[in-house]
C-alpha cells in the first residue's frame, strides 16, 4: 500500500515566536557570560590576594608587636642598669661624700649643688637629688624639689623596706615618667645620705625605642586616682604630633579603654591609616600600676607589598578580559550559528512542518547531539502524523465500534415481581423548616443510600415521586431479596425515618414515550395495592401483603420474626406488619452471595447454569450486571479462554475491559492458580504501550480479569482492512511494540502470545500490548533447554523452540515480534498458511521464512535484515534482548 497523506488538511500555522520575543541573543549572552566569568576570576584573584595579604600582614604585625614588647623590656632593663652604674660612680667618690658631709654640717648646699650639676652633665642624668640620711632633700639639680622630703617616695620607701638600701625602676612625677635609681652615700660604713638619679622618658626616648624595635611606642600615665581610667595622659610617644593628638581619644572610644589592648592586639584607625596596637602596664618601683606603654605597628606599611601585587594582577586581568572578550565573541559566533539554524527548524516544526532536514547532526559535539535528537523527534512526529492520517482515512470504511453498545428498548411484558415501596417520612416532615435546595439535597443523599442497598439485592428503582420511591425485584427469590433490602433500609435508617411496604404480584412494564423522552412504565393492580398500603404504613415498620408473606415466611421463621395481622379498608384481604428494629438481624444476611442470576435492563432473569453449577458465558448479555458491580455494555472480542466485554465498573464509575473466562478453560485448581499468577505478573507492568491490568475475582461464579479499557482497533482488524501498513506508520507501531515488550521483560515477564489480535491501536496512534493471559515468569538464561511443556499460543507466531516443546525465553517473544513485523510491512505471514497444523509446524521447523523484499520490493534493506534476524530458527542468532532490537529500529526513519 502506498504512503498516505492528507493534502486536504492544511498544516497549522501561527505567528513566529521569534518575532514576538525580545531580549539578548544567545551569542550576546555567551559573550557577556564569558566576559563576566573572566572578570569574576580576575576580581576573585585580586580579592583572594588582598585577603591573603591582609592575613599575612596581620600575622607579621602581631609578631612584630610581640618582638617590640620584648625589646622594650630589655631596653628598659638596660637603661636602668646604665643609670645604676653611673649612680655608683657618684656614690663611690669619697670627695663627693665629703662635700655632702660638710654641706650638711655647715648648712652649705651650694657647693654640693654645683657638684651635682657637674656630675649630671658628665653622666647624662635628667636630674639628680641628694638626700640626707632621713630622706630630706639636701641638694637637687631640679629647683622644683626644694626642701621636699622623700619619706613617701616609692624609691626611698622601697630601699628602706627591702633592706638593700638600693632601689631602681619607673617613677611617675608631675605628669612625667622617669627611669630612676636610689643608692646610699656612706663613709666607713656610716650612712651619710642618698643619691637619686633619673632619666626622663620623653619623645626622644620613645623615638630611640622606635628605632631599636621597629614599632612606634606611646607611654600613657593613668589619671590622678591612679586606677588606669579610660582617659589616660600621654607622657611620651614616637608618633608625630598629628597622630599623637588622636591616640588618646581613639583609645578612649574602645570598649574597656586601653586595658582591652592587654588581652590581645587590636586594630585602630589613627588618622587615615590602620594600626595594630598592643599595650603593657607600667609598674613603678613600688609595684603600683602607673599607666601603659602602647606599641603600635602600621598595617598599611605591612600591606603595601600586597597592594602592589594586587595592582599588577589588576592590569594583567584587564588585559586578559580584553583578550577573552575577543575570543568569546569569535566562539559565540561559531557556536550560535548552528543553534540559530536549529531554532529556525523548531519554529517551522511548531508551525506543522515536520518534513524538513536538520543540519548539524554530523557534528560530534553537544550541538550535533541536539540536532540528531531533534531530527529523531521530527521523524517520530512525521510517523505519528502519518499514522493518525492513516487511521483517520481507514476509520471511514470501518463499522461503528460502538454500534453494539446501545441498550435496546425495554420489552413490553407482564411478569411477576416484588415491589418495595419506600416513603421517606422524615423528609416530608422537614419540608416546612428547610429551604427548597436543602430539601432536594437531602433527597439526593437519601436516594443514593437507598439505591445502593436495593442494587446490592439486584433490584432497581422504577420511579421516584416526591418523598416516595418504588423498587422492583424480579426473577428467582425476588421476595426474599426485597425483604433483605427492606431490612437493611429499616435497620440502618433510624427510628421514624422510613415507612416500607412489600407486595408481590403481576405487573405490566415497558417503554412509554411522550415527545422525545422515552421512559419506563409500570402499572397493574399490584402497583395500586402498593400505593394503598403506603397510605396506612407507619414510620419504622414494614407492611407485607399476604402473598409476599407466604414467599418470605421461612426466612422470617429463621430470624424468629413474627408479623402482626391487620385488616383495613384498603383491601378486603389481610396485610401484616413487622417492626423495623426486629428486622435488623436480616440486614446482615448475605442473600446476594447465594443468588445465581443476572440482571438485564432492570429486570432479573434466571441465569444459565452449566454442568458445574456455575453461571455460563451464554447468560451474559448487553445490560447484564455481574456480581452487582460490572454492567455489560458490549462485547469486544472472544478467544480461546473466554470473552472480553466492555463494562462499566459501578464501584469505580469507569469503563473497563472485562475478560470473563470459561470454566472449561481450566483443568483444575492449578489452572486457576496460573490465572492468578497472570494477574500478579501483569500488574507489575506500568508502561504507555502496555494495557494495564486492574483486578482478579469471581462474579456470579465466573472468574474474571478487569483491565484498562481502550477505544481503538486491533492490529488484526487493521491488517484485514488495509493489508500492509505504510512504512512510517509501520515503524511507529513496531517501535511501540518493542517498548511495551521491553517494559514486560524488565519485570521478568514473558508474553508468549504476541500477535496482531493482542495489539490495540488508539485513535492517537498509540499502540498497547495486551492479553498476558498465558504469561509466565521468565526462566534463567541457562535453564534446562530440554524441559518439556505444553504447546501454548498461536502456532503462526510461536518460535521453533516452543513448537518443539522447549522452554521459552525472551528470544521467543522476539521471534513473534519478527512475525508481526513481517505482517505489518508485507500484509502476509512469513510462511505459507495452507495445510494442517502439523504441516505448518514442519515448515517453521525446517524452512527459512520468505524474504520481505519478495513481497514488498521497496522495503529498506536495513529493515529487512532486522526482520530476518528476528525470524532466525536458531535462537542464538536472534536478538538476545528487546532493547537491542529497539535500538536498531530507532535508527530507521521513514
Amino acid at each position: 500500500m502506498a504512503e498516505r497523506t492528507d493534502p486536504s488538511v492544511p498544516a497549522p500555522t501561527r505567528p513566529s515566536a521569534r518575532a514576538s520575543r525580545r531580549g539578548l541573543s544567545l551569542g550576546a549572552r555567551i559573550f557577556l557570560l564569558t566576559v563576566a566569568l573572566v572578570v569574576l576570576a580576575v576580581g576573585g584573584a585580586v580579592l583572594v590576594t588582598r585577603m591573603v595579604g591582609t592575613s599575612v600582614a596581620d600575622r607579621a604585625v602581631r609578631t612584630d608587636l610581640d618582638h617590640s614588647v620584648s625589646m622594650q623590656s630589655a631596653l628598659a632593663d638596660n637603661r636602668l642598669e646604665q643609670l645604676y652604674l653611673r649612680a655608683l660612680t657618684v656614690s663611690g667618690d669619697p670627695n663627693f661624700i665629703s662635700y655632702l658631709v660638710l654641706a650638711i654640717e655647715s648648712d652649705d648646699v651650694f657647693s654640693l649643688t654645683d657638684q651635682l650639676d657637674e656630675r649630671q652633665r658628665d653622666l647624662g642624668f635628667t636630674f639628680a637629688v641628694v638626700l640626707d640620711a632621713d630622706g630630706v632633700v639636701v641638694a637637687s639639680t631640679d629647683p622644683r624639689l626644694g626642701d621636699d622630703t622623700f619619706d613617701d617616695n616609692p624609691l626611698y620607701r622601697t630601699a628602706l623596706d627591702t633592706g638593700d638600701y638600693v632601689a631602681d625602676g619607673l617613677w611617675s612625677r608631675d605628669d612625667q615618667l622617669y627611669y630612676a635609681v636610689l643608692v646610699p652615700l656612706a663613709t666607713s660604713g656610716v650612712l651619710q645620705g642618698w643619691l637619686v638619679a633619673a632619666y626622663l622618658i620623653d619623645d626622644d626616648a620613645a623615638a630611640e625605642m622606635q628605632q631599636a624595635t621597629g614599632s612606634h611606642v606611646a607611654f600613657l600615665l593613668a589619671d590622678a586616682a591612679g586606677d588606669g581610667g579610660t582617659a589616660p595622659r600621654l607622657a611620651a610617644t614616637s608618633l608625630d604630633e598629628r597622630l599623637a593628638e588622636t591616640l588618646v581619644p581613639t583609645l578612649g572610644s574602645e570598649p574597656a579603654g586601653v586595658d582591652a589592648l592587654e588581652q590581645q592586639p587590636r586594630r585602630l584607625e589613627l588618622g587615615e591609616r590602620a594600626w595594630m596596637a598592643q599595650s603593657k602596664p607600667l609598674i613603678d618601683v613600688a609595684g603600683e600600676r602607673v599607666g601603659h606603654v602602647v606599641n603600635l605597628a602600621s598595617l598599611d606599611e605591612a600591606l603595601q607589598p600586597f597592594h602592589r601585587i594586587g595592582q599588577v594582577l589588576g592590569f594583567v586581568g584587564l588585559a586578559v578580559v580584553l583578550l577573552a572578550s575577543l575570543v568569546s565573541f569569535l566562539v559565540a559566533r561559531r557556536v550560535v550559528e548552528p543553534v540559530r539554524r536549529l531554532g529556525d527548524a523548531v519554529e517551522r516544526a511548531a508551525a506543522g512542518d515536520f518534513d524538513q532536514d536538520v543540519a548539524g547532526d554530523e557534528r560530534g559535539d553537544e550541538v550535533g547531539q541536539l540536532a540528531s535528537a531533534f531530527g529523531t523527534l521530527l521523524s517520530e512526529l512525521r510517523e505519528k502524523r502519518d499514522m493518525q492520517v492513516y487511521l483517520s482515512e481507514l476509520s471511514r470504511t470501518l463499522p461503528d465500534a460502538e454500534s453494539s453498545t446501545r441498550t435496546e428498548a425495554i420489552p413490553t411484558e407482564r411478569r411477576p415481581a416484588a415491589l418495595l415501596g419506600i416513603e421517606m417520612r422524615e423528609l416530608a416532615r422537614d419540608e416546612v423548616s428547610l429551604a427548597p435546595y436543602e430539601i432536594l439535597e437531602r433527597l439526593e443523599q437519601e436516594l443514593r443510600r437507598l439505591s445502593r442497598g436495593i442494587m446490592l439485592q439486584s433490584g432497581s428503582i422504577d420511579g421516584v415521586l416526591g418523598h416516595r420511591l418504588v423498587a422492583v425485584f424480579t426473577g428467582t427469590r425476588r421476595s426474599e431479596r426485597a425483604l433483605s433490602a427492606a431490612a437493611g433500609i429499616l435497620g440502618r435508617g433510624g427510628p421514624g425515618r422510613f415507612a416500607v411496604v412489600l407486595v408481590t404480584g403481576q405487573v405490566a412494564s415497558g417503554t412509554v414515550s411522550w415527545g422525545n423522552r422515552p421512559s419506563r412504565g409500570l402499572t397493574g393492580g399490584t402497583v395500586e395495592y402498593l400505593e394503598g398500603l403506603l397510605r396506612v404504613a407507619r414510620p419504622g415498620t414494614l407492611l407485607l401483603s399476604g402473598s409476599s408473606l407466604a414467599e418470605v415466611r421461612s426466612q422470617l421463621q429463621m430470624a424468629a420474626v413474627t408479623p402482626t395481622e391487620h385488616t383495613s379498608s384498603v383491601s378486603s384481604t389481610a396485610f401484616y406488619s413487622i417492626d423495623g428494629a426486629r428486622l435488623g438481624q436480616l440486614a446482615t444476611q448475605e442473600y446476594s452471595a447465594t443468588q445465581e442470576m443476572t440482571q438485564t435492563s432492570g429486570t432479573v432473569t434466571p441465569a444459565t447454569i452449566g454442568p458445574t453449577g456455575h453461571v455460563t458465558l451464554a447468560a451474559i448479555g448487553i445490560g447484564s450486571v455481574l456480581g452487582g458491580r460490572f454492567e455489560i455494555v458490549s462485547e469486544l472480542g472472544a478467544g480461546g479462554m473466554g470473552i472480553v466485554y466492555k463494562a462499566r465498573d459501578r464501584e469505580l464509575d469507569e469503563l473497563v475491559a472485562l475478560k470473563m473466562l470459561r470454566h472449561d478453560a481450566f483443568d483444575g485448581p492449578e489452572a486457576l492458580d496460573r490465572l492468578k499468577d497472570e494477574l500478579r505478573l501483569a500488574r507489575k507492568i506500568a508502561h504507555p504501550n502496555v494495557l494495564r491490568t486492574y483486578d482478579f475475582g469471581e462474579a456470579d461464579g465466573l472468574p474474571f480479569i478487569s483491565m484498562e479499557f481502550v477505544r481503538g482497533v486491533t492490529l488484526k482488524r487493521l491488517l484485514e482492512e488495509s493489508g500492509r501498513l505504510p512504512l512510517s506508520a509501520g515503524l511507529h507501531m513496531a517501535r511501540q511494540l518493542c517498548r511495551g515488550l521491553a517494559a514486560a521483560h524488565g519485570q521478568s515477564v514473558l508474553h508468549r502470545d504476541i500477535k496482531p489480535e493482542n495489539m490495540i491501536i488508539e485513535p492517537t496512534g498509540n499502540v498497547k500490548l495486551m492479553d498476558f493471559g498465558i504469561a509466565q515468569p521468565m526462566p534463567r538464561r541457562r535453564r534446562d533447554e530440554q524441559e518439556q511443556g505444553a504447546l501454548v499460543g498461536t502456532p503462526f507466531y510461536l518460535a521453533p523452540e516452543q513448537l518443539e516443546g522447549r522452554a521459552a525465553d525472551e528470544r521467543a517473544d522476539i521471534y513473534a515480534c519478527g512475525v508481526v513485523f513481517f505482517e505489518i510491512f508485507t500484509g502476509e505471514l512469513p510462511f505459507p498458511q495452507g495445510g494442517n497444523l502439523m504441516q505448518i509446524i514442519r515448515r517453521k521447523l525446517e524452512q527459512d521464512p520468505a524474504r520481505p523484499s519478495s513481497i514488498w520490493p521497496e522495503i529498506p534493506p536495513a529493515l529487512e535484515q532486522i526482520i530476518l534476524r528476528c525470524l532466525e530458527r536458531d535462537r542464538d542468532k536472534r536478538y538476545t534482548e528487546v532493547a537491542t532490537l529497539l535500538g536498531d529500529l530507532e535508527v530507521l526513519r521513514a
